[in-house]
């Protein structure tokens, strides 16, 4: 997957302008990177990892597994039930877990469990 796709995977519903404005970037610097038309330089690529919590590795395509060796914390990849936790779409959360080879019967379950969970957090409080 290239890295134009992984950010628009990894920014989830949050707006451009929200991402740029955390990188120290234009909002039209970062549709760029986005859409293909530019590459972050070293110092961007290892902000824009930091602030997703991915690899660089991970951003460029190198590896699935966007932890850190031993990092050992959920993410979206590693963790399908994290990617609820996070501002994904359906479609995005559907391409993170096809991504991880889950099939689609995997997926409800994926979405089945969440919905359960979300429910008993409500009747908690």
């Amino acid at each position: 997957m290239p890295l134009a796709q992984r950010l628009r995977l990894l920014r989830g519903d949050r707006s451009q302008r929200e991402v740029a404005e955390a990188l120290k970037v234009t909002r039209s610097a970062y549709s760029m990177y986005e859409i293909g038309e530019r590459a972050p330089d070293e110092v961007l690529l290892v902000r824009i990892a930091d602030y997703f919590g991915v690899t660089t590795d991970y951003l460029l395509g190198r590896t699935q597994d966007p932890t850190w060796p031993g990092a050992g914390r959920a993410t979206l990849a590693r963790d399908p039930v994290a990617a609820f936790h996070t501002k994904v779409t359906d479609e995005q959360l559907e391409a993170i877990l096809r991504e991880r080879g889950l099939n689609q019967d995997d997926i409800e379950l994926v979405r089945l469990l969440e919905e359960k969970r979300r429910s008993k957090g409500k009747e908690r409080r």
